[in-house]
């Protein structure tokens, strides 16, 4: 194994009664880095995750994790000594408080770090009595990475660790994982949202019926499928036939927004036309670079705020 890579993944396949979730997957995950799984869901994601941490089989192809193979029963008990795992919908015992529920996950393993350094770690201190039922949602996530460090691993998966948050809670989440990832641990982040693999992830495999279409690093994934640079007009709904009279660009609405497609044979000329009807309209005008939401559009399609592919 490459002393660079945590994991290696050739040729990954899981099949359930003759149907592939996950085909042909391959990939390396570099030390200290932060990896992303993106896609909508049902695309393979948490079962790709599940399996390289040791909770499902695979049915063929070869991964290495750590060093160790998969497939072993001897080695995968020496992979899951250095793992850290938060599932989808973290859940801990409701009735315990949140150091209790710490302690009680620290016993799981023959060495732990220090549970009042968790609590200070992850701002749970003044939280430590209270019963994890009571929690706000983003209390729980932060509990659940607190949870899936207990063990101080040198590689975490993290399965959709913002679902449902609202965004200030995301935001401490995500500062959380850069933290993490700061301490030099690898991170295998799955996510449906595109700012967050955008603003986490080192590293991306786009993901669509269990298999890798799209592999890269993030400014790679962008430059190679991201659409041109956009002018966003506020507001600007009624003055799309004059610009449509001007430009040959497409021009998408949204709502009473315009987005007005700036490819790169597009001339100055015609970026100052659109400018100059703008701005004698009295409408504000901005420029929009291209995301990663414009490669995934491209690639997959859109999905709704559940990470639900639209039809």
């Amino acid at each position: 194994m490459d002393d660079d890579y945590v994991i290696e993944v050739n040729n990954l396949v899981k099949s359930y009664s003759n149907v592939r979730v996950v085909d042909n997957v391959s990939f390396n995950v570099k030390r200290g880095t932060v990896f992303a799984l993106l896609g909508p869901n049902g695309a393979g994601k948490t079962t790709i995750v599940e399996i390289l941490a040791c909770l499902r089989s695979l049915t063929s192809g070869r991964v290495r994790i750590l060093g160790y193979r998969l497939g072993d029963r001897g080695e995968e008990m020496q992979i899951k000594k250095h793992i850290g795992l938060m599932p989808q919908d973290f859940k801990a015992l409701d009735k315990l408080t949140v150091k209790e529920n710490l302690q009680l996950f620290a016993k799981m393993y023959d060495k732990h770090v220090n549970i009042d350094e968790l609590l200070i770690k992850f701002d749970l201190k003044d939280y430590a009595h209270v019963r994890f039922e009571k929690l706000s949602g983003g209390l729980k996530q932060r509990l659940g990475l607190a949870v899936s460090i207990v063990n101080d691993p040198k590689l975490l998966f993290l399965d959709e660790p913002t679902t449902g948050l609202d965004p200030a809670a995301r935001r401490q989440v995500w500062e959380i994982i850069r933290s993490l990832k700061g301490e030099g641990k690898t991170i295998i982040l799955t996510s449906h949202y595109m700012d967050e693999v955008e603003y986490l992830a080192d590293e991306v495999a786009v993901i669509n019926k269990g298999s890798i279409i799209a592999l890269g690093s993030t400014r790679e994934i962008i430059d190679r499928f991201g659409s041109a640079k956009r002018i966003l007009i506020r507001n600007g709904y009624s003055i799309i036939e004059r610009i449509r009279r001007e430009v040959t660009s497409n021009i998408v609405t949204s709502g009473n927004d315009l987005l007005v497609y700036v490819d790169n044979d597009n001339n100055s000329s015609m970026v100052k036309s659109i400018i100059e009807i703008a701005v004698s309209s009295g409408y504000e005008f901005y420029f929009k670079n291209p995301s990663l939401e414009d490669a995934f559009l491209r690639l997959v399609g859109r999905l709704d705020e559940h990470g639900t592919l639209l039809k």
